[in-house]
Parts: C-alpha cells; structure tokens; sequence
C-alpha cells in the first residue's frame, strides 16, 4: 500500500509482490502493453514474446483466471488475472505459477495484489483525467478566433511539452454510427460516443505520445507536428484513419471514423483557421461526399472559396431561394428532392444514369424533375440556374445549414 503513496509507476508494487509471492510478476495494461515486471532470468525479447501470448489468450476475458503454457517455453507457466475498477477491466496480473500450486492462501494473497493494483490503476486515471481537461481547456484557448492570452496559451503547451511554434497540421474527428440519428435516443448515443472517446485516447497516448488531442463540444481534435507527415500527408492520414477503425472494431462499436482534415499551421494564430478548415471538410464528407471517409481541405475545390465567405446570412438566403422548395416540400410529402437534384447534377443532367443511381425507374424521375421544376420555377435545361443550384448545395454541404433553419420559413 505505501508503495501506491510513493510512486507513480507500477515498478515497486510489482518488486514488492514478487517478493513476497517468491515469483516471478507481470503487469499488463488493458491492451496488453506491458508496463512493469520482475522477472531476471528472461531477456526483454522473451518478455515481448510472453505479453504477445497473453494478447492472444487473455484479453477480453473479464472473468478470467487461466493458466498460460507459452510455445518455445516449456519451463515458464503463466497464470493471469484481470484487474478490475469499477466493473472494467483495467489491466492484467500474471504471474510464474503452475495453477496446480496455488492453494487458498495463495488466491488470497492475488486477491490483496489485485486491490492495490486497482487502486494504483485509479490514481493514475485520476492523473490523466486531470490533463485530459486541462488539455481541453488548452485547446478551448487555442482555437478560437481572436486569441486573448497568448502567454497563457504558450504556458499551457509547456506543460504538455507541446512545441506550439513548430509547423502542426488539425483534423477533426467524427464518430459517426451505423443508425441515423433519428432513429435513437440522442442523450444515449451521445454518452456512447464519448465513452468510446476515452476509450480511444488511451489508444492514441500509446500509439503516438507526440500527438495532441482534445474535445471541443461533439468534435475530436487531433493535432500532430508537420514533420510526422514526412511529405506524405495522404498517407500518413490514411494510416491513422485505418488504425482508429480497427481499434473501434476491437472495442464492439458499430460506428465508423469520419476525418476532416485542414492545412499546416505556420504561427500561433494559425490554428483556429486550420481547425476551421478541417471542420469544414467535416461537414462536406457528412452531407456531399457519400462513401468517402476522410478529406483533406485543401483538395475541396470550389469549396475552399466557398470558405472565405463572410456573409453568412447572405449564403443562407440564396440556399433558401435554391433549395429552400425542396426542403420544405421534401418533409411534407417524405421525398428527399434533394437528393434527387444532387444526382442529377452530378450526372450532368444525363436521365439514364441518374435514374439508374436513384434506382429509380427514368418515367419517375422524369416525373420528380417536373415537380422540382415546378416547385423552383425554372427549367432545369438552363445553364445559369443549374450553376446556381450547384453552388446552393455547396453552400449547404459546406455550412451545414439544417433543414430546420430553412423549415422556419
């Protein structure tokens, strides 16, 4: 127990049991990273071999108290134990004993190390709960559209020995489920979100210490120094995009990563207009570009002009003048017009295919073009008003303007 006091780590607790057990310990973290061992006679390649084997065998096995024989090792026997807090498996006990010589007082005595194990694994959540919203009130400080305090800004880097200065590049993440938002109680899908946040920032501090990451409202920061890119940005983010699904897939979720990516920061100021584009590029992956996962800001097209527009209240009007119709008609009579336009604009107006993409029979959608055209009070055949209905939904797509906003009128 004073060894819980004195240290941080899990080194002296772990001497202390091996000590006392008279064998040989382990401690494994929740993903099977070894943390801590006493064990003199095996090389740190053995070890390495020995937590891969327990990867295999052990992990998601809440209950579990099995006896490991490792390939290549006939004279080591494992048995390991879950710590748990809280309900939650928090990490891994294993230790040198053949389970034919452990006796009650033995199962005792792992009950005791199992309890103080959990307390250290508490104490040192506690620790990253703390920097956890301490680096979401950095973050809440950086990205903001007129920065007040520069030097509490640069204080708070320190403390996380952050280079701000260095060149940096801002996505944003989204967790998006297989069930539309509609369909599910929004209070509990948002707990689920955030429990599987912090579920996957345990994941990114091992995978990448260098990386900053953080919360602003529902969206995910992440922020990586420029160089970690090693001037293949596509692949690099790629790689991350792969790795959180996995790790999503690992931990049971039915939900799939969504990265909006902005450009490279140069100067403090720089990265609220980053974090801007990477939420930017967020939001035309969600609403325009179906079946496409990540997005870089930069390679948006007409989109990063539409970024620069100051007036918002005018972008809005003109999509209510353009779409506005459709909308509001869309959810009296519970037909997506939009869709259909967007189709069809994309098909450069060509019937055949359009009709084939909506799946949809060409005498419906001849019909569904009539409507809009009514509805719009203009052909579809001219140039200058498809142009404005492309920019509408541009607009749309890249201001994330709800349907209700449009609704009200």
């Amino acid at each position: 127990m004073k060894e819980t006091i004195r240290y941080e780590n899990f080194h002296g607790i772990t001497k202390t049991f091996s000590q006392m057990f008279g064998k040989a310990v382990i401690v494994f973290d929740r993903f099977m990273r070894l943390i801590a061992y006493e064990w003199g006679r095996l090389s740190e390649q053995q070890l390495q071999d020995i937590a891969k084997e327990a990867l295999r065998q052990a992990v998601g096995q809440s209950r579990m108290e099995g006896y490991i024989l490792l390939d290549g090792y006939p004279d080591v026997s494992l048995t390991v134990w879950p710590i748990n807090s809280g309900g939650d498996v928090v990490g891994y006990l294993a230790i040198d004993v053949h389970s034919q010589e452990i006796d009650d007082f033995f199962r005792l005595s792992v009950e005791l190390a199992l309890n103080i194990f959990s307390i250290q694994f508490m104490k040192q959540k506690l620790v990253f709960d703390t920097r956890e919203q301490l680096k979401d009130s950095f973050l809440h400080k950086l990205l903001t559209a007129e920065i007040e305090e520069e030097e509490s800004i640069i204080q708070y880097a320190n403390v996380f020995q952050w280079n701000i200065f260095d060149e940096h590049r801002i996505a944003v993440l989204h967790l998006q489920f297989s069930e539309s938002e509609e369909q599910v109680d929004l209070f509990k899908r948002n707990v689920e979100r955030t429990a599987l946040w912090d579920r996957l920032k345990a994941r990114i501090a091992i995978e990448d210490p260098a990386l900053l990451y953080g919360a602003i409202d529902d969206r995910y920061i992440l922020i990586v120094p420029a160089s970690k890119e090693k001037k293949q940005p596509a692949k690099y983010w790629n790689e991350w995009h792969h790795r959180i699904n996995e790790w999503m897939k690992e931990e049971g979720a039915c939900c799939r990563a969504l990265l909006g990516i902005g450009g490279r920061t140069t100067s403090i100021r720089d990265y609220y207009f980053c974090y801007q584009q990477a939420v930017q590029a967020l939001q035309v992956i969600l609403h325009s570009f179906q079946g496409t996962s990540l997005a870089f800001f930069d390679e948006l097209g007409a989109y990063t002009v539409l970024h620069h527009l100051k007036e918002l209240e005018a972008a809005k009007l003109f999509v209510d003048k353009y779409l506005g119709p459709l909308i509001r008609h869309s959810a009296e009579r519970n037909v997506d017009w939009l869709q259909t336009i967007r189709v069809f604009l994309d098909c450069n107006g060509h019937l055949t295919e359009t009709a084939e993409k909506l799946y949809i029979h060409r005498s419906t959608l001849q019909y569904r073009l009539e409507k809009i055209e009514e509805m719009l009070g203009f052909s579809l055949s001219e140039a200058e008003q498809r142009f404005n209905l492309m920019m509408a939904l541009k607009l749309y797509d890249l201001y994330g303007l709800s349907s209700a906003k449009l609704l009200k009128r």
